[in-house]
């Protein structure tokens, strides 16, 4: 799922930048997901004798990584490419306005479905993990009206409206967040990843490849203790369990953290 167009502020929806917030640590285990490194599977209903899953870095794959700087809103000029990094901006995800309007992206389909927990991929208390026939859909942000209006799931540059068929079970609700984790990066390459909300691409030196990228590599949990976060980086096609040493691995710098 690649990032969707994000709406200018002053159209009341989109991103908001987090500059001046305090740089954070590792993300913290809800019980559903891990962070840094352990294995990132989901506790999904099974849905005819199995387990209903999405593979995100299949369908991200399929896009060009240049088109995703553009749908974020980003040229290629804006990052330095070179040696010297810049601190990672901190970005907060909004696909409503505060009157509850759908911006910065587009809604292509109206379907029906139910949630049964909080979102994996952008864990904060308006995210859900959702389930319409056999797919699973996630984050589907809930309206700042509330669950009686439909969520809007994110499935890559575009949306689908999601009308529930029971009620959101907000005892299964997201924690709010006391750190920033962040949901999808953009690299210093151009390249845009999206956390895996199933099982992790596999693992090097212990370090779970969380991230699956438009360019169809994967990277893992950003290193967030100094200003520029950075990922190691394993490219497309490249077998993980063939990589001995974790610094064999291409280091990136994170030109912007999404939540």
């Amino acid at each position: 799922m690649l990032a969707a167009p994000i709406q200018a502020e002053r159209d009341g929806g989109g991103v908001d930048e987090r500059d001046d917030a305090p740089h954070c640590q590792v993300g913290e285990d809800r019980g559903r997901t891990r962070d840094d490194g352990d294995d990132a599977s989901s506790e999904a209903p099974k849905v005819g004798g199995r387990i209903a899953s999405v593979t995100i870095g299949a369908r991200m794959a399929r896009i060009a990584p240049i088109a995703a700087l553009v749908v974020l809103g980003i040229s290629a000029g804006a990052w330095s490419f070179g040696s010297t990094a810049r601190p990672t901006k901190r970005v907060h995800f909004r696909v409503f306005s505060p009157s509850g309007k759908v911006v910065g992206l587009r809604v292509v389909r109206t379907l029906k479905g139910s949630c049964w927990t909080g979102s994996i991929g952008l864990q904060r208390p308006d995210a859900w993990r959702c389930l319409v026939g056999n797919e699973i859909l996630d984050p589907c942000l809930e309206s700042p009206r509330g669950g009686a209006v439909p969520l809007v799931c994110v499935t890559g540059r575009t949306a689908v409206r999601l009308k529930l068929t029971k009620p959101l079970p907000k005892k299964d609700a997201n924690q709010p967040l006391k750190k920033f984790i962040p949901w999808r990066l953009l690299l210093s390459n151009g390249d845009v990843c999206e956390r895996f909300t199933g099982t992790a691409a596999g693992s090097v030196q212990g370090q779970g490849l969380v991230f699956g990228c438009t360019s169809g590599g994967t990277t893992t949990y950003p290193d967030t203790s100094k200003s520029a976060w950075t990922v190691r980086y394993l490219p497309k096609s490249t077998n993980p369990s063939k990589v001995k040493k974790l610094t064999a691995l291409q280091l990136l710098t994170v030109a912007q953290g999404i939540e």
